[in-house]
C-alpha cells in the first residue's frame, strides 16, 4: 500500500511545486496546502503518514529532503515528533541517506537529554566507522561539536578525508577546532562525492540555513516595528488571495494608514544589513531588490483589481515601498539600481530598528560567518 506522504511528493514533482524550505517567494505555498489537507483537524494524518513511511521507498523520490523537512516543520504538537522518531527508530539501517538527513536536519535540534537523540547519533557514529560516509562524517562533526573529540577514530577518517578536502578542512577547524597544518594536507582540493547520493558534499554551507530562520524572524520583529512607527493597520490577506490578487505572489508589507487614506504594499529585507565579506555590495540584498521592483511592477499593473478588493477602506493613494533596516551597508554598494528609486513608483523606506533587532542581526551575521569561514 502506498504512502499518502509520499504520494503528495510524487504529486509535488508532477505538478512542479515548490518544496524548498524557506522559501520567501512563495513559502511552499502549494505544497504546504496538499499537507494541510493530509493533516486534518490535529495533525493526526500527516503524522502517521510520516510515521509509516518506508525510507528506501522515500529516498527514491525527486526533492524528498526539502519535502520532509518541511512536513516535520509543520507538525502541530511536538510530541507528534518525537511518536515519528520512534517510528523511525527501526529503520534506521535501512537508508543511510535517510538516517544522515534526519540527524542533520531533525535531531540536531532535539533536546540532548532525549533517548532517541542519543541513540540515533550512537548508531550514526558505528555507521559512519563501517561505511566511512564523508556526509554522514560531516554531519556528526557538525552536530556533535567539541564532544566529537570523544571518538577517536571518527576524527582520524574526518583528518583523512581533510588531505584532499578544503570542505572537511573547514569543519574540522569550525566545528572542532581542529586546524591542521599544510603538511597533513595534500594538494588536491575536490568534494568528495558523497556515497550514497552521488552528488559533491557541502553541508557546512548549509549552516547559513539555520541563520536563514532567524533573519525571518528578526525581518518580522522590524516589520511590526515598522507598522507601528507608520500608524498602519496591518492588513491580513490569505495566502490563495494573495497568489490571486498579486501575481501568484505573496508581499512581506500589507499595511493601511487610516491618517492619509493609504495601502502600502513593499517588500522587506534585512539582508544585506552588515554588507559582505568586509565590502558593502551583497548579492543577495541586490537580487531581492530586483525581485521586489518586478513583483511591486507587476502590483502596480493591477491596481484596479487591488482597489476593488480593498474596497472596505477609502483609498486615495497606494504607495509601493522597498523596506530595509536603516543603515543597510548593502545600500552604499549599489549603483546603476539606485535610480529605480528615483525614476519609478518605487520608494525607498530605511526603518528605524531596536536595540534589540540590531544586537540579533549582529549575532546572526556573524554565526553566518563564523560557519563559512575559510
Amino acid at each position: 500500500m502506498s504512502n499518502a506522504f509520499v504520494e503528495i511528493i510524487k504529486t509535488a514533482h508532477i505538478h512542479n511545486w515548490c518544496t524548498m524550505p524557506y522559501c520567501s517567494t512563495c513559502y511552499a505555498h502549494d505544497y504546504r496546502q496538499a499537507l494541510k489537507q493530509l493533516e486534518g483537524k490535529l495533525g493526526g494524518g500527516l503524522a502517521e503518514a510520516l510515521a509509516t513511511l518506508n525510507p528506501s521507498e522515500l529516498t527514491k523520490e525527486h526533492d524528498w529532503k526539502g519535502a520532509l523537512h518541511i512536513a516535520i516543520m509543520d507538525l502541530p504538537y511536538p510530541l507528534q515528533l518525537e511518536e515519528i522518531l520512534k517510528a523511525w527508530w527501526p529503520k534506521f539501517y535501512e537508508d543511510i541517506e535517510f538516517s544522515d538527513f534526519v540527524l542533520y536536519k531533525i535531531l540536531r535540534y532535539v533536546p540532548k537529554k532525549s533517548d532517541i537523540r542519543k541513540n540515533w547519533i550512537d548508531n550514526c557514529i558505528v555507521l559512519a566507522k563501517e561505511n566511512k560516509s564523508f556526509s554522514l562524517i560531516e554531519s556528526l562533526l557538525l552536530v556533535l561539536r567539541k564532544t566529537a573529540f570523544e571518538h577517536t577514530e571518527l576524527i582520524e577518517i574526518a583528518k583523512e578525508y581533510a588531505k584532499s578536502s578544503d570542505q572537511m578542512r573547514r569543519v574540522l577547524r569550525n566545528a572542532c577546532g581542529i586546524e591542521l597544518k599544510n603538511a597533513d594536507c595534500g594538494k588536491r582540493r575536490l568534494l568528495p562525492v558523497n556515497r550514497v547520493s552521488g552528488i559533491q558534499s557541502n553541508k557546512e554551507g548549509e549552516e547559513t540555513m539555520a541563520n536563514t530562520r532567524e533573519y525571518r524572524n528578526i525581518e518580522l520583529a522590524c516589520l511590526s516595528e515598522f507598522y507601528e512607527k507608520q500608524e498602519l493597520t496591518k492588513v491580513t490577506v490569505k495566502s490563495a488571495d494573495q497568489r490571486k490578487l498579486f501575481g501568484k505572489m505573496e508581499l512581506d508589507i500589507i499595511g493601511y494608514s487610516e491618517k492619509d487614506k493609504t495601502l502600502f504594499l513593499g517588500e522587506f529585507t534585512a539582508s544585506g544589513y552588515f554588507g559582505l565579506n568586509g565590502k558593502d555590495h551583497h548579492i543577495g540584498a541586490n537580487r531581492k531588490l530586483a525581485e521586489s521592483f518586478l513583483k511591486l511592477y507587476i502590483c502596480k499593473q493591477k491596481e484596479g483589481e487591488i482597489r476593488k478588493y480593498f474596497r472596505e477602506y477609502q483609498i486615495d493613494k497606494i504607495r509601493y515601498i522597498f523596506a530595509v533596516p536603516k543603515g543597510a551597508l548593502f545600500l552604499n554598494g549599489l549603483t546603476y539600481q539606485k535610480e529605480v528609486f528615483s525614476l519609478s513608483f518605487l520608494e525607498l523606506k530605511q526603518i528605524d530598528i531596536n536595540s534589540e533587532s540590531k544586537n540579533r542581526l549582529e549575532q546572526s551575521y556573524m554565526s553566518a560567518r563564523t560557519e563559512n569561514k575559510k
